[in-house]
């Protein structure tokens, strides 16, 4: 689970980060060309992380798939091309190597406890263990955005 959460969490934004300082240092004068691929490539990727993500049976491959969508979230950015949609897509980027690191390696305690990740064979593990339950509550809400930011134009009134 260690490496899973290695990959996860680092190795997949290592790329688009690799991406991002291309596209802002080396080709900056040829977004215009670039922009609409990066576009569909994002829209793709996120699509087809998501529709995967709900075909799974089991907790890692839907953060797995869920790993997928969120690149596809972080080259929307790239293909956006403004300064505020990078700088988004770079905090994006450190807070979900956070989040879904959390997420995995609770994953691999509730697996080293049950000795499973199946969605069916785990109903009712929040009862047995409340605390392993709100360890992966945070970061999956964290990572869905919930509760909202004062900054992302929700009213707090």
């Amino acid at each position: 689970m260690a490496v899973i959460t290695i990959f996860s969490a680092l190795l997949t934004k290592v790329g688009v980060y690799v991406l991002i300082r291309i596209f802002t240092l080396i080709f900056i004068q040829e977004t215009s060309t670039g922009q609409p691929v990066i576009l569909a490539a994002a829209m793709f990727t996120m699509l087809a992380g998501a529709l995967g993500a709900t075909a799974q049976p089991e907790v890692r491959r839907i953060l797995t798939f869920c790993v997928v969508s969120q690149i596809g979230y972080m080259l929307m950015g790239l293909g956006i091309m403004t300064p505020l949609a990078l700088a988004g897509s770079i905090f994006f980027m450190l807070h979900i190597i956070a989040a879904k690191s959390a997420l995995f390696l609770s994953t691999g305690i509730v697996s080293r406890l049950t000795g499973t990740t199946e969605l069916a064979r785990l109903g009712g593990l929040y009862h047995k263990r409340p605390l392993l339950a709100a360890l992966f509550l945070v970061p999956a809400l964290s990572v869905a955005g919930i509760p909202p930011s004062p900054d992302s134009g929700v009213s707090w009134h």
